[in-house]
């Protein structure tokens, strides 16, 4: 390693573990439990009969319904890009505390929550962004269209479903306590932080499968009609037997994430801390 790269590693070690980072990263995290918040309002409110969206989208125009609500998506977006800066951190210039899996996941995030810096700042400036469900049928129908297009297609629908049963193992092996700083936490407390991690991790898992569950359709059928986002995947629950009862329950999981990402937000280890 030369010394031009040991003194930019060095540096940027050292920008990645500021204060500034963190506390960024930690605002990252409250900003997540926000939307799942609304997301968890939303699919609520679908279970009784509502048009609105209950996804990301559906969440950012509730909030930026105000001009104090645009302000505060400007803030979630600033906390999503110390999220990304704190996963991209992880990635490469942390210490090898990760191996490569771990390393490429912790970039992935950086890459998605660096998109979300995007969709969220937008829409405070401009309230304008397509829905969920319209936007994953363009892209499932351009990336058809693609050589190969069909594999890719299913190949994002198994990783979707991958993904939920990544979370509902996190719930239920106590994975997700693996970085919490518990001696923080009141003695009394930890029942209450069990109980709405696991509620919100299995919730989550649940969505991420939904929706790789039509992903893979899509793929299967070749029909990119047959793709949806978070809102459609729910709204398909509803014509489920007790439907509206397992929607109801998935969106009280939702906004149990929510409030587990406010936990994670004060008592998870962010780099050095």
């Amino acid at each position: 390693m030369t010394t031009a790269t040991r003194t930019a590693r060095n540096a940027a070690t050292k920008a990645a573990r500021s204060d500034t980072v963190q506390r960024l990263a930690r605002l990252g995290l409250a900003g997540r439990g926000l939307l799942y918040l609304v997301v968890g309002g939303l699919a609520a409110n679908v279970a009784r009969g509502s048009h609105a969206e209950a996804d990301r989208q559906g969440a950012l125009r509730a909030i930026g319904a105000t001009l104090p609500g645009r302000v505060a998506l400007l803030v979630v977006a600033a906390g999503f890009a110390g999220y990304a800066a704190w996963r991209f951190a992880e990635a490469t210039v942390r210490p090898g505390e990760k191996g490569v899996g771990g390393r490429v996941a912790s970039f992935a995030k950086g890459c998605l929550y660096t998109a979300f810096v995007v969709t969220t700042a937008s829409f405070a400036v401009t309230r304008q962004g397509s829905g969920g469900d319209a936007k994953g049928r363009d892209w499932t129908a351009r990336v058809l269209g693609w050589p190969a297009g069909r594999v890719l297609v299913a190949a994002a629908g198994l990783a979707l479903l991958a993904a939920g049963a990544f979370n509902a193992y996190r719930a239920c092996s106590g994975r997700y306590r693996k970085h919490l700083k518990d001696e923080e936490l009141a003695p009394g407390a930890q029942p209450w932080v069990t109980a709405i991690a696991v509620t919100g991790l299995v919730a989550r898992g649940v969505a991420f499968a939904l929706v790789g569950v039509f992903v893979l359709q899509a793929a299967l059928r070749y029909d990119a009609g047959e793709a949806r986002g978070l809102d459609g995947a729910l709204r398909a629950l509803v014509g489920a037997p007790f439907g509206r009862w397992l929607l109801l329950l998935v969106a009280i999981g939702l906004g149990a994430f929510g409030l587990w990402s406010f936990v994670e937000a004060r008592y998870r280890r962010v780099l050095h801390s």
